[in-house]
């Protein structure tokens, strides 16, 4: 975002509506603003500024403006305008029974007071308006650079020089004088995640001027999130001239080299084809709060997605949360590829850093993990199947998870072999030799290993045998 953000509503015509209680009684009156050629009117509340003392504080870049008084029902009105209070008020024009008033060819940097007064002699309404050059007194941007380095892996201090030629001020009826807060800023450009992608953003502070004078120059210092990419910086303001178009804006004459370091550690699963498998694939890819894992041999691809290049370098560690101890593998690749072949619960760190430089104070890095759960080893296996070619149950498969081996072999009631496989996601399905086979009862034989083990430690086998059953 950028110091112009938040000045909204920018018309040639601003209607402010001013809402009166009187005696039980509402009064509905408003005050129209229109500037007089091509310039703009502003309310104090479009740009974001407080104020006090008078009813309405616009700004304008025209040079003249007209200002028109609507009420609900029909009487006196008056505008007269002021410089420094209501003593020095002097009648510009009036009206009697009548609803509306308009008066012109009126500068800024005066302030306007508009009466209402009914039928019978009370007046119900009077109200103030004060009237701002909202391009006077220039605001000049000097100079801005880096400032005394604290902790550039978490935020970024910097220092400023502006010049202001004067403040900008209004009066109150009451005669008080009030200074227009002019605010001014820096900020640097950056880069956030939104989940699936880094985006471009800035990251920005501003201030209040203070004690402005004639020809004042005003030093600053700012705190801002340190960036995650290379920058120049930037200063400018203020926001009352932003509001009307004129940017003040400079550039640091050198680049900001980015120390802090993101990274976002996302797992993707490649996903089996085989339906007959459970828990291909468990949980979201990207998600480390719902179970993210599957049946093993688990094919994960994970990124880093880190802000290179300010990132350079990477280690991603497995590790066996039953076994930390085993966890030796370290891995320097930007992405990693990694296949889990065990049953267990995995957590992946990954840990980013950049090359020490001369002159730096801090060695930043970034951390991120995700936890892996490889499902325990199971065999399941059917007692019938129905080869019509009608897509419903056609093969003779069993329904798996993380089995690291596998053999099957098909029987006829002779003893006779007619199929084996050692893939458990394919199966049989009635054939032998190209032939059909005729409906009845055939013999299975199965072994397999999973990728879990048993109490004592022992890897899970199983030594299954049965008989299926062949429907048309």
């Amino acid at each position: 975002m950028t110091m112009r953000e938040g000045v909204r509503n920018i018309v040639k015509t601003l209607v402010v509506t001013l809402v009166m209680m009187w005696i039980g009684v509402s009064l509905n009156a408003a005050v129209t603003a229109t500037p007089e050629g091509d310039g703009k009117v502003m309310t104090a509340e479009a740009i974001g500024l407080d104020y006090g003392g008078v009813d309405a504080l616009l700004f304008t870049d025209s040079t003249h403006l007209s200002l028109r008084y609507d009420a609900d029902s029909a009487g006196s009105i008056a505008w007269y305008r002021y410089l420094n209070s209501t003593s020095d008020m002097t009648l510009i024009s009036s009206v009697t029974n009548a609803s509306t008033l308009t008066v012109s060819d009126l500068a800024p940097d005066t302030g306007y007071i508009v009466t209402f007064t009914d039928k019978s002699g009370l007046e119900k309404e009077r109200k103030s308006v004060w009237v701002v050059n909202g391009l006077a007194h220039r605001f000049t941007p000097i100079w801005v650079d880096t400032a005394d380095v604290v902790d550039e892996c978490q935020s970024l201090n910097l220092i400023s020089r502006v010049k202001y030629d004067g403040k900008m001020t209004y009066q109150t009826p009451a005669g008080m004088t009030r200074e227009v807060p002019r605010r001014y800023g820096v900020s640097v450009h950056s880069l956030s995640w939104d989940g699936t992608q880094y985006n471009d953003t800035v990251v920005s502070d501003s201030a209040t001027a203070t004690s402005v004078t004639t020809d004042t120059i005003e030093h600053a210092t700012w705190v801002v999130d340190a960036p995650y990419c290379h920058t120049k910086i930037m200063l400018g303001g203020d926001q009352i001239r932003e509001a009307f178009g004129v940017v003040d804006t400079i550039q640091s004459d050198t680049v900001y080299v980015a120390k802090a370091l993101t990274c976002h550690l996302i797992g993707e699963i490649t996903e089996r084809e085989g339906k007959n498998e459970i828990d291909r694939k468990l949980g979201s890819d990207e998600s480390t709060t719902t179970q993210f894992g599957g049946s093993a041999p688990l094919n994960v691809y994970f990124t880093s997605n880190a802000n290179t290049p300010v990132a350079q370098f990477f280690s991603w560690t497995i590790i066996d949360q039953e076994y930390p101890e085993d966890s030796s593998n370290v891995y320097h690749d930007e992405n990693l590829r990694y296949s889990f072949t065990r049953t267990g619960v995995y957590k992946v760190l990954l840990e980013v850093s950049r090359q020490w430089m001369m002159g730096d104070s801090v060695d930043c890095r970034a951390k991120d993990s995700l936890v892996v759960t490889v499902s325990p080893s199971l065999l399941q296996i059917p007692s019938a199947f129905s080869p019509n070619g009608d897509g419903v149950n056609d093969e003779f498969r069993v329904a798996f998870k993380s089995l690291s081996e596998f053999h099957c072999t098909i029987y006829n009631r002779w003893g006779h072999k007619l199929f084996e496989w050692s893939d458990p996601s394919r199966g049989w399905d009635g054939k032998s030799g190209g032939r059909l086979m005729p409906t009845g009862p055939y013999y299975y034989v199965i072994k397999a290993k999973g990728t879990d083990e048993d109490s004592h430690g022992d890897t899970i086998e199983y030594s299954e045998r049965g008989v299926v059953n062949l429907f048309r």
